[in-house]
């Protein structure tokens, strides 16, 4: 295992203990397993580890290491308030709200069922 540095360093606003700054998958593993609060422990965040672990062994990059971490701390909303738009959407993040845009404007499909309804 070597350690997979990032293109440019992370810096978290985690609670109680003020600026984190993370530049390599190793320093992103470690606070993602030790530091990451209880409750934003979801998809994301094990997106970001399984990514991270990869990119330890070879099987990713660090950008996608970077990428995969800046999309868990914007979902558990540990990114610094200035920086965060900028931040994210470098890397092509697009957030919630964008995705939510999207979804309003697909049209609602109907889905048909064929055979008997339950309960009849």
């Amino acid at each position: 295992m070597t350690d997979v540095a990032f293109p440019t360093p992370v810096l978290l606003r985690m609670a109680g203990r003020g600026e984190r700054q993370v530049s390599t998958s190793f320093e992103t593993l470690e606070c993602l397993e030790r530091e990451w609060p209880e409750w934003a422990r979801g998809r994301r965040w094990r997106s970001a580890v399984t990514t991270c672990r990869d990119s330890l062994d070879g099987w990713r990059t660090g950008v996608d290491a970077q990428r995969s971490f800046l999309r868990a701390a914007e979902a558990a909303g540990l990114l610094p308030v200035g920086k965060r738009t900028r931040t994210v959407q470098r890397w092509g993040f697009s957030g919630p709200t964008s995705a939510q845009n999207h979804l309003k404007k697909q049209p609602a499909r109907r889905i048909r069922h064929s055979g008997a309804r339950a309960g009849r």
